[in-house]
């Protein structure tokens, strides 16, 4: 079964600092501000040569930074474009990746869930069968122990209605027949042909009384 695979980490780009920034606090020198507070000191008054010259050598330095702080901002102003169009570029690559990897997941979702149902399905029908087995089963035993009980009533029948024909054939005889002792015995031709000792009296017969012979 497919899975998900993980979101990779991605790296976040570095923005350095800016190069003309960097210019610009060149401007904070010990020199200009001495120049600014000289130019401040004679104002009205007139600068002495040496003044003068130290004024005219912080001027061209301002000059200088200013012209490598103006080169230093174009500079920075190229690089501040590229990592634009590069920061642009990967929100748009990542903005890109992020939806083919949702788009997965989802595709992987769905295989699952369809993977979860059918096994569902599956375990829903094995105990749907394992019910009906033992409904059956209840319904087979309940059955067998209704059979048993009319064979039973059926037997007891045959055996009753056995009682009271043994019963009325003895009557005549004045021979009494239980249940338990009533036994059915058949006497075949090579019974009655067997020696005397061998044949089994079918019936009782009354003594004859004895005629007085002294009379």
């Amino acid at each position: 079964m497919p899975s998900l695979p993980p979101w990779p980490a991605w790296e976040t780009p570095e923005i350095g600092a800016s190069p003309f920034q960097t210019a610009q606090s060149g401007k904070g020198s010990t020199m200009q501000e001495m120049a600014v507070h000289l130019r401040q000191a004679y104002k009205e008054k007139e600068t002495p040569s040496d003044v003068q010259a130290f004024l005219d050598k912080a001027e061209k330095e301002y000059s200088r930074n200013n012209i490598k702080s103006l080169h230093a901002a174009t500079k920075n102003l190229d690089h501040a474009q590229k990592a634009l169009r590069d920061a642009v570029n990967a929100k748009k690559e990542h903005r890109l990746q992020w939806t083919k990897h949702v788009s997965e997941g989802i595709k992987v979702l769905e295989a699952q869930l369809e993977s979860y149902r059918v096994h569902q399905a599956t375990l829903s029908e094995h105990a749907s069968r394992a019910r009906e087995e033992i409904e059956t089963s209840r319904r087979i035993l309940k059955e067998d122990a209704s059979n048993e009980n009319v064979v039973d009533s059926e037997e007891q029948k045959l055996r009753d209605q056995l009682q009271e024909v043994l019963n009325a054939c003895a009557g005549p005889l004045g021979l009494q027949t239980t249940a338990a002792e009533t036994q059915i015995q058949e006497v075949s031709d090579e019974d009655k042909e067997a020696p005397p000792h061998n044949k089994r009296p079918r019936s009782v017969e009354p003594a004859k009384p004895v005629s007085n012979a002294r009379q």
